[in-house]
């Protein structure tokens, strides 16, 4: 036996401990099961962080928009994925004062196939509290049988009060370029919700305009202008007018931001009496990403509602358009109009074109007062009656 052979053997006690830190660390990171019961939120200063909820049972909720402790308005979009598809392919989400009541609630349709990760894009929307309040933003999915909150995540935010006023890319400000006491005051939707065309806005002036009218330009990105029109203001209003007007324009064919500018014109020329701005986003005409189905895997079903923006007020009936990724059975969708309580107020169907998307009027028992309303879209399997895809959009009535 050669002296190399007679060398005692060490333990190698540093590449043991590296290896027991990384198994350590990947199981906080939830790599090997047993996931953590209570939701995670990210250190407070880390507004790129993701923002995950996590259970035993295999459900994980993952929050990617927007982010932790930024400001956000009366509504703002959330987006993220659930790990797999949740009951009745809906999340349930909840909004909390800074003394912890409910301020709002409703849910979150998340679409995907058994086995494969259910992806959520929803505007939320609630009561405002005091400007500049602390807010809690929270999602998870409802246990059917027990009630039990499965994989719980929650979020601080901050609501800022003056949408009218938000900073712009570049240094500009949104809201009112208005003559002296002059006012034109856009409500509904607030700067950055999701629209379509046509897209329904609200609001009220401080003055009677000329003969009722007031005009409106639509502009894309670029500056170029893809929507104008006229529409008239209720000028019964004492003082001043109230306007609840539906826009129409071209979509442009990508997403990203547009701009409404609203005016009132001056009957002697010149400049205008008064004008407002306010910015608005669009899924662009091209909408859904193409999907290629194969025999064994049919493509997924998904439905987006593209007006009117959640938290606009309505009557009945009320226009929703839209569209879908796929035909559904026989073109129709399901619709149902529910009160914050669940009670029913109407229910019917709605034809989808042969391209996807749809113009529809849904009609409803109108509640006994002013209320939050829940629209509900779905497409169902026509032989199990179970739920292929669906939507929901919260509105005032």
């Amino acid at each position: 036996m050669d002296s190399a052979s007679k060398m005692p053997i060490r333990p190698r006690s540093g590449l043991l401990t590296v290896v027991l830190i990384a198994l350590f660390v990947l199981s906080g990171c939830g790599l090997f099961g047993g996931g953590d019961e209570s939701p995670t939120t990210p250190a407070n200063g880390d507004s790129s962080a993701q923002v995950t909820g996590a259970n035993g049972a295999g459900q994980r909720i993952t929050l990617v928009a927007p982010p932790p402790n930024s400001s956000v308005g009366e509504a703002f979009s959330v987006r993220g994925a659930a790990a797999r598809p949740p009951r009745d392919s809906n999340l349930t989400y909840r909004v909390l004062d800074a003394d912890g009541n409910v301020i709002g609630e409703g849910q979150i349709g998340a679409i995907g196939q058994p086995g494969s990760a259910a992806p959520f894009e929803a505007q939320i929307i609630f009561t405002p509290p005091a400007p500049g309040s602390l807010i809690t933003f929270q999602l998870f999915e409802r246990d059917g049988a027990t009630g039990a909150e499965i994989a719980p995540l929650s979020m601080p935010l901050t609501y800022t009060s003056d949408p009218g006023a938000v900073a712009q890319p570049g240094g500009a400000e949104q809201g009112a370029q208005n003559q002296g006491d002059n006012q034109i005051v856009i409500e509904t939707p607030p700067p950055g919700t999701q629209v379509g065309s046509p897209v329904v806005i609200t609001g009220r002036t401080t003055f009677d305009p000329f003969e009722g009218n007031l005009t409106y330009r639509v502009l894309d990105a670029a500056g170029a202008e893809i929507g104008s029109g006229a529409f008239t203001a209720n000028t019964e209003a004492d003082p001043g007018a109230t306007f609840n007007a539906s826009l129409n324009f071209n979509e442009p064919p990508q997403a990203g931001p547009i701009r409404l500018e609203v005016v009132a014109p001056n009957a002697a020329g010149g400049a205008p009496i008064a004008q407002t701005s306010i910015d608005l986003t669009v899924a662009g005409s091209g909408g859904l990403q193409p999907i290629t189905p194969t025999p064994d895997v049919p493509a997924p079903q998904q439905i987006v509602i593209a007006s009117p923006p959640p938290g606009t007020q309505v009557g009945s009936p009320l226009v929703i358009t839209g569209r879908t990724a796929r035909l559904p059975f026989e073109r129709n969708l399901g619709y149902r109009v529910l009160t914050q309580s669940g009670e029913e107020l109407g229910v019917g169907g709605i034809t989808v074109n042969d391209d996807g998307s749809f113009v529809a009027e849904i009609t409803f028992n109108p509640p006994a007062g002013a209320t939050p309303l829940l629209i509900e879209l779905t497409d169902r399997d026509a032989a199990s009656g179970a739920i292929l895809a669906a939507t929901t959009i919260q509105l005032r009535y």
